[in-house]
């Protein structure tokens, strides 16, 4: 191997991105100064906790490579990120980022609101050190890519948050970075653009763009990331390929969730004294036993209970729930399971063919009702978490499919229509 060729080889392999026992500390503090006079002067010392966000985390990735960094809410991905692009400086460790960085930690946040959307693609290429006319050879591909057409002559300050998330990534991956520090772009717009960044990601990739990606979506990791990072309480749980560090993370999740169940159900102390009628286990089985579903595909609810007395026309209730939002959908087992009464120790499953829920953390509720006089009341619940995520294979166009049946209606008899153009405005 000539010397030239093995000097390019390491260079390639050499990290571009490299942290080294990284530790990022906050102060938590629970109480304020009590005048201003003390604030300033110090006098007033305030009492204070110390969190630690990121602890003793090290990590490398080579060039031309994308790493995923997965974990629950509040493991300290966002924090760590921010600690690659600079925005914070680590309390402990050092971190290396080599080449022109360019960070998506909160899409449009960069932008000026007094300036149009094209001042502001010419502002950030000045700030990643391009020149003028380099930027004038990327803007148009910049508005094409992000659908903002006559708006980018607008102040950003008017755009809706989706306009500023897709000028924001568009303008992010355009800029010919070195390294892409991306943190949650899949909610970027709709599902159809969200696909179209994607592809963009790995067209960068395939050109030798680093890429550290944070994102719930499990999926999204395993199918686009050459390596993929679990943080757990800010502390490196596991480095290795997608599809091992997915499926460890799962499973703990899974087993995270089961405890919590365990906590709210009794189930570890089921001694005899307990209630009546309980539901003593819920599981949600997305693919392959997956401990997580997919948008549009199947998933299943297992549900393990214990009634000590008979109920008489037993009835099960599933709702689900996307966390932090009002929607609920549910379904019930009545009366397609046709028995008159149920006791003692029992298992009972709900298989659901196409699981219509768009990509979302889901609390899901499940209720026994049965018979008591002429009404079904409520004899046991439970609930479970779980994760929703875009299949692997595919980015769906629509999130929910609602069957309608279209039909040509004959108009009355004598009927006579209204020009449109004359006929008064409705509601609304």
């Amino acid at each position: 191997m000539s010397t030239q060729r093995a000097d390019h080889e390491a260079s390639v392999a050499a990290p571009v991105v490299q942290a080294t026992d990284v530790s990022k500390v906050f102060r938590l503090y629970r109480e304020r100064p009590l005048s201003m006079r003390s604030a300033f002067t110090g006098f007033h010392r305030a009492r204070y906790e110390e969190f630690w966000a990121v602890r003793n985390v090290s990590l490398e990735v080579p060039r031309g490579q994308m790493m995923g960094i997965i974990g629950h809410n509040g493991s300290g991905k966002s924090t760590f990120l921010r600690l690659l692009a600079g925005v914070y400086r680590p309390t402990t460790g050092n971190v290396s980022v080599t080449g022109r960085v360019s960070a998506l930690l909160e899409l449009g946040a960069g932008f000026h609101p007094e300036l149009s959307g094209r001042e502001n693609i010419y502002m950030n290429g000045a700030i990643l050190g391009l020149e003028r006319d380099e930027v004038d050879a990327l803007v148009d591909d910049i508005v094409a890519f992000s659908g903002i057409g006559d708006f980018i002559d607008n102040a950003v300050d008017v755009y809706s948050s989706g306009m500023r998330a897709r000028l924001g990534f568009a303008v992010s991956v355009f800029l010919r970075p070195d390294v892409l520090l991306a943190d949650e772009i899949i909610a970027v717009g709709d599902a159809a653009f969200a696909a179209q960044c994607m592809e963009h990601l790995q067209d960068m990739r395939d050109q030798g763009v680093t890429v550290v990606l944070v994102s719930h979506s499990l999926s999204l990791v395993e199918r686009l990331c050459d390596t993929a990072a679990w943080l757990d309480h800010g502390e490196m749980r596991m480095v290795g390929e997608p599809s091992e560090v997915v499926l460890a993370y799962g499973d703990h999740m899974a087993e995270r969730a089961a405890q919590q169940r365990s906590t709210a159900t009794g189930d570890a102390l089921d001694d005899g004294s307990g209630p009546e009628h309980r539901i003593r286990h819920v599981a949600v089985q997305g693919p392959n036993g997956a401990p997580f579903g997919s948008t549009g595909g199947p998933m299943e609810v297992v549900v393990d209970y214990r009634c000590r007395t008979p109920v008489e026309e037993p009835r099960f209730v599933l709702r689900f729930y996307l966390e932090g939002r009002p929607l609920s959908l549910g379904t019930h087992s009545g009366p397609v399971i046709d028995v008159p009464a149920i006791v003692g120790d029992g298992r009972i499953a709900c298989r659901l063919p196409v699981l219509p829920l768009a990509p979302g953390s889901y609390r899901l509720d499940v209720a026994l009702r049965g018979l008591d006089g002429d009404l079904h009341v409520r004899k046991a619940a439970a609930s479970a978490y779980f994760e929703v995520q875009f299949p692997p294979e595919q980015m769906p166009e629509k999130l929910i499919e609602l069957n309608g049946v279209w039909e040509h209606l004959d108009l009355p008899e004598g009927f006579a229509g209204e020009d449109p153009g004359e006929a008064e405005p409705g509601p609304g």
